[in-house]
């Protein structure tokens, strides 16, 4: 099965959060000392694209990609070095505003797969 590209939609406004997960498995002992060690090989990219101004016909492409793609792996690029990442949404919803006529406010979070 192809991977799905996200949507040409938008760039994204700034600032872009973006964070690198990578948990550890942490012991504390008795005598106050701690042991710890990476849970996972890999540490992943987590992503938080939002718009304050998204169109609406634009609002509407997105959130039939969201409903097609939810749950599945998709290309999504970087809009400062364009790499293109293999995200996945990582919330249950998507949760637009309508700031104005034609014209959604929202937030993405993406994470890497």
């Amino acid at each position: 099965m192809e991977i799905a590209a996200f949507p040409i939609i938008d760039a994204p406004d700034y600032p872009l959060k973006e964070a690198f997960f990578k948990p550890q498995v942490r012991s504390e002992f008795e005598n106050g000392s701690v042991q710890s060690r990476p849970m996972f090989t890999r540490g992943r990219k987590k992503f938080s694209p939002a718009w304050d101004r998204l169109p609406a016909a634009q609002y509407a492409v997105l959130e039939q990609f969201f409903d097609e793609q939810q749950g599945n792996l998709f290309w999504w690029v970087h809009p400062l070095n364009g790499k293109k990442y293999r995200c996945r949404f990582s919330g249950d919803s998507l949760d637009g505003e309508l700031v104005e006529l034609d014209y959604y406010k929202l937030t993405l979070q993406l994470e890497e797969g």
